[in-house]
């Protein structure tokens, strides 16, 4: 049995040292170097309702994928554990794909604090206009209801997919490799060595 770790204790970061990294770029865009230019373009884009959402976002996904990431990089892990232990993730990220209301209020909670405290800013929603063709551009009631539909619950069901994509679809071919080893072939019957 695997145990997905507290995403607490295995955070991201990134996030913990955003402020600094902000404070940093407001330090350098002031002088006159030569790229003084870049890191006023990273300040104001860092100050994006769509940037601060999106690194809380993956904060939130990748506290849940780092464990597994790490067991991965393991050199004792086979692969049989690895397919368990990545349908212990998938469980999870469908379990939040499915309270993803619940969720993303709780992430949009936290980016508004932030977005507050940092910048002294509001999270706004980009323009929309009735034709778009280059983003989304749906129609929402809320900028909490925007970026979840246009940043959380894709980014969860991409995750989702890709990690379907890479271990539990070839599930039967990454078991069968487990037969190629003598330890393993001495335990199955013969006729599942057949299969």
């Amino acid at each position: 049995m695997f145990y997905i770790l507290n995403p607490c204790s295995q955070s991201v970061v990134f996030l913990e040292l955003f402020e600094c990294i902000v404070m940093a770029l407001e330090e350098i865009a002031q002088r006159t170097w030569t790229i003084s230019s870049t890191a006023s373009t990273l300040h104001s884009a860092s100050q994006k309702s769509e940037f601060l959402v999106s690194i809380v976002v993956c904060e939130k996904l990748f506290s849940l994928t780092l464990p597994l990431s790490i067991f991965l990089q393991n050199k004792s892990s086979d692969l049989v554990s690895a397919v368990k232990y990545t349908n212990e993730v998938l469980s999870s990220l469908r379990q939040m794909r499915k309270t993803a209301n619940d969720t993303f209020t709780e992430i949009f909670q936290v980016v508004s604090k932030f977005s507050a405290n940092l910048f002294d800013i509001e999270l706004q929603v980009p323009r929309v206009t009735s034709r778009q063709k280059s983003r989304a551009n749906p129609q929402t009631t809320s900028n909490e209801e925007y970026f979840r539909v246009t940043t959380f619950i894709p980014c969860i069901d991409t995750l989702i997919q890709n990690l379907t994509d890479r271990f539990i679809k070839n599930e039967d071919i990454l078991s069968s490799f487990q037969l190629l080893l003598p330890g393993y072939a001495c335990e199955k019957k013969i006729n599942e060595l057949e299969n």
